[in-house]
């Protein structure tokens, strides 16, 4: 998998993706919404969401053997 630009595209609303911060570095979060340009991530510790999310990237599939 490849990390996917905020420029380029988003996640599906709701949909659980690493992401790059740079004030969080990498965690896994998800799209609560989109404002303009803006990504809104669930799990952010500010009040006026995250705007340093660079890129994103779908979770990989679990391990076939669980």
């Amino acid at each position: 998998m490849e990390w996917i630009s905020v420029k380029d595209d988003a996640p599906k609303i709701g949909e659980i993706v690493l992401i790059i911060s740079l004030n969080r570095g990498v965690v896994a979060d998800f799209l609560e919404c989109i404002e303009g340009d803006i990504l809104c991530f669930f799990n952010d510790p500010h009040p006026n969401y995250d705007r340093t999310v660079t890129h994103w990237m779908p979770l990989p599939e679990l391990p076939k053997n669980l």
